[in-house]
């Protein structure tokens, strides 16, 4: 029998264009000139999905093929800033399955680069212990510097890959 497969992925810079480029912030100042940075970056330009990566979320939610399939978007965004926008931006993927969960970055912490690491790994690990979950882990990111981290804390189970355009989606696809 397959193990089933419970998929982490990134969604700016590993779904999609970045539009967070830069986004890390110590301070209430950074912060609102960062949100209103993004802000207006992405509404003109309607950063939409990879077609590449349309067509492996497809996959993945073959029934058929796959049985037992978890999939959590992981992200730096924060959900009291940029809820809507996520929600918005994933909308075209509840044409083929609504069956994902969104992990925002916390609301009340500072995004600094060392948290937006620990964020990643923590929220990971703890999603796993916490289901009790058995079988293959598989992470897509565009940043892999928490890569190592969970490959020690799962070994032979965490399957890693850095994903940072539609050319890599559709290699992995092949």
């Amino acid at each position: 029998m397959k193990k089933s497969t419970w998929y982490f992925i990134d969604i700016d810079g590993c779904i999609m264009p970045s539009s967070f480029s830069n986004v890390f912030y110590k301070n209430d100042e950074e912060k609102l000139e960062t949100i209103n940075r993004i802000y207006n970056k992405v509404v003109k330009e309607e950063t939409k999905l990879f077609p590449g990566f349309v067509k492996f979320y497809e996959k993945i939610n073959n029934i058929k093929l796959n049985p037992i399939e978890e999939i959590t978007f992981i992200t730096g965004r924060q959900e009291n800033v940029f809820g809507w926008l996520t929600e918005m931006q994933l909308k075209p993927l509840n044409l083929i399955s609504s069956n994902y969960d969104v992990r925002y970055f916390y609301n009340k912490v500072n995004h600094t680069k060392e948290n937006y690491k620990n964020f990643k790994l923590h929220e990971i690990l703890n999603i796993i212990s916490f289901t009790n979950f058995k079988g293959i882990i598989e992470v897509f990111d565009d940043t892999t510097d928490y890569f190592d981290g969970l490959i020690q804390a799962i070994p032979n189970l965490c399957l890693c890959t850095k994903i940072t355009s539609n050319y890599d989606w559709i290699q992995h696809l092949k």
